[in-house]
């Protein structure tokens, strides 16, 4: 279960998804409502930047007329999803003999034991390495999962010997029968057709077998960062669109827990059942289009102050490193003024997969040793491990008064 899904999430993608544009400039394709099928609705955003190693993207957001979803519609073309996890999703780490179970581990198993579940056959989509179902198998299961990441089967088959199929839920999950439990964490809010997966779970799983699955939950603006609305969440749910998201592929739900996932986002779990009986109607969320309005109105404050910081931290540099080469930092090239007022020596990535690629028109570099030599500030483009980069900076020799935080 690990964070990133690789295609697994592009391999749900509409028939009427577009080719790549010409100097790799993407083009949105259109979308319906996963949970109602309406076509029409409130566009309440629309957002374009450019991804390292992929080119200029667009997508639109927007509240469904029908049921109140937000999703993106139009929606990222899966050519340009499928490109950046082709090039940067490949498992090249080395894997611990046992690994740490991460927080979505964590919270879901121990909503599966709060619901009284019990150790049978399970199955995880997205499965990645396998370090979940590891877990899992510490715990008493039966395990085996699907990822369409050959490396990241193999390294789970061989490291921990788990049978880790390569492949997608859409021609996987169908062939399973009997089970005891299907899983996805933070899966998703990365498909096209959410229902339709989970149509396919609930066939999977034998009559008093479970689902379980985790993933951002769109509540509460004050504990949402900047740059929510990025190309590879197609779906963003809330509580009662979940509350639909099972009810229409005929489940019924045995807990709902919303957390904080430390520095991230909220996040919801869910544990759940078959529906005993017809599924009980699930009103629309009236709510979801004002919230993501008072939530567009705090990022643009946020990102407002965040450039303001920048500028009174650069005042005065000929040049600056940025220092990351992921979405967060295309979302501060595009939102940030203060950041085209300055000539960019380097984005500055450690993933060796990212340098040489372009990010807009800065070349991404993993030349560490090209920082410390430097007199330039360092802007940390970073929520999530700002304050691990700055410790890494500092031990490289890196002066405090070089390295730009934005959060801390």
């Amino acid at each position: 279960m690990a964070a990133t899904r690789t295609a697994q999430r592009a391999a749900h993608r509409p028939q009427e998804a577009a080719a790549p544009g010409r100097r790799g400039v993407f083009q949105p394709v259109e979308r319906a409502c996963p949970l109602c099928r309406a076509g029409d609705g409130e566009l309440l955003a629309q957002v374009a930047q450019d991804v390292c190693g992929v080119g200029r993207i667009s997508f639109g957001v927007r509240a469904c007329a029908g049921c109140g979803m937000i999703l993106q519609a139009p929606m990222t073309d899966p050519a340009a999803i499928e490109t950046q996890y082709r090039a940067f999703s490949n498992y090249t780490f080395t894997l611990p003999d046992q690994p740490p179970l991460q927080p979505p581990g964590r919270r879901i198993i121990a909503a599966l034991e709060a619901a009284g579940a019990r150790p049978g056959r399970a199955f995880d989509v997205g499965a990645a390495t396998g370090d979940f179902l590891w877990h899992l198998r510490e715990r008493g299961w039966a395990v085996a999962g699907c990822d369409p990441s050959p490396n990241a089967a193999a390294a789970g088959r061989q490291r921990y010997g788990i049978e880790i199929r390569v492949g997608t839920e859409q021609s996987l999950l169908g062939r399973q029968s009997g089970l005891s439990l299907v899983t996805f964490s933070h899966v998703l809010e990365h498909l096209a057709d959410p229902v339709a997966s989970l149509i396919r779970a609930h066939g999977a799983l034998a009559d008093e077998g479970r689902l379980a699955f985790e993933f951002p939950c769109f509540t509460d603006v004050d504990a949402m960062p900047p740059g929510v609305f990025m190309m590879e969440h197609l779906n963003y749910f809330t509580r009662r669109t979940t509350e639909q998201l099972l009810a229409r592929a005929g489940f019924e739900p045995l807990s709902m827990t919303v957390d904080f996932w430390e520095r991230h986002y909220p996040v919801i779990t869910v544990v759940a059942r078959k529906a005993r009986g017809r599924t009980r109607p699930v009103g629309a969320d009236s709510g979801g289009a004002a919230l993501c309005r008072d939530y567009l109105a705090m990022e643009r404050e946020r990102l407002a102050g965040i450039d303001a910081r920048i500028e009174r931290a650069i005042t005065g540099a000929p040049a600056i490193f940025i220092w990351g080469a992921g979405l967060h930092t295309s979302l501060l090239l595009e939102r940030c003024p203060s950041l085209a007022r300055v000539s960019v020596v380097a984005v500055m990535d450690r993933d060796a997969q990212k340098a040489g690629h372009r990010l807009g028109p800065h070349r991404v570099s993993n030349d560490v040793g090209r920082v410390s030599r430097s007199a330039a500030p360092v802007v940390i483009s970073s929520q999530v491990s700002e304050r691990e980069i700055a410790r890494a900076l500092a031990d490289q020799g890196v002066a405090p008064e070089r390295i730009v935080t934005l959060y801390d």
